[in-house]
Order: C-alpha cells, then sequence, then structure tokens
C-alpha cells in the first residue's frame, strides 16, 4: 500500500500543524520520532531508518491537541496526543500510554 494515498485532506477546524513538528526522543524504545505537518494530517517517522516511507504513519487531527493514526486500511486507529507547558509550547506527546519529550 502507498502510504502517501493514505492522507486524505479533511476540511473544518484545521489548525497550524507546524507547531507540533519536531524531533521527540522515543527512549527508551526507539531511538527518536520526527513529526512534521503533511497536508492537512501530521505524519511520524523513525530516525534512524534504513527504510523511512514504511517507518512512516499518519495521524488526523481530531480536536485541542488530540489525533488518531490513520491505518493502512482509512480507519482511524490509536489515538496521539500532545501535551503543552504553562507558555503553550508543545513538550511531549502520549501514545499507548508512552510519552515522548520533544528534543528539537
Amino acid at each position: 500500500t502507498d502510504k502517501k494515498k493514505q492522507t486524505s485532506k479533511s476540511k473544518g477546524n484545521i489548525k497550524d500543524l507546524k507547531e507540533y513538528s519536531g524531533y521527540y526522543s522515543d527512549l527508551p524504545w526507539a531511538s527518536e520520532i520526527y513529526i512534521s505537518a503533511w497536508n492537512d494530517n501530521l505524519v511520524s517517522f523513525a530516525l534512524p531508518s534504513e527504510s523511512p516511507v514504511k517507518s512512516m504513519s499518519f495521524f488526523k487531527y481530531i480536536e485541542g491537541d488530540t489525533f488518531r493514526r490513520i491505518r493502512d486500511d482509512g480507519e482511524l486507529g490509536e489515538t496521539l496526543v500532545f501535551e503543552r507547558n504553562p507558555k503553550g509550547e508543545v513538550i511531549n506527546f502520549i501514545q499507548h500510554n508512552n510519552y515522548s519529550k520533544k528534543i528539537k
């Protein structure tokens, strides 16, 4: 399946997704996760990766700082929730009850 085609543009309350972009520490499970805006969705992939395209996951904006993974069949999967510090800056995300801290 071509993962690039899994991103469907959604209309509605789209926010500036660039504030979520950056590198997140996935220790002790993996090294780093990079998250970026991709059309109206977020995309994440593990670094380092021998095949970044295969490690890509896409997330649809739901509300607030909450996204859901777009599965290969187009259905929505698990939740990805970002947290902010008192200044309103994104500082980490939570997925599968695990925290990944934003490092850059």
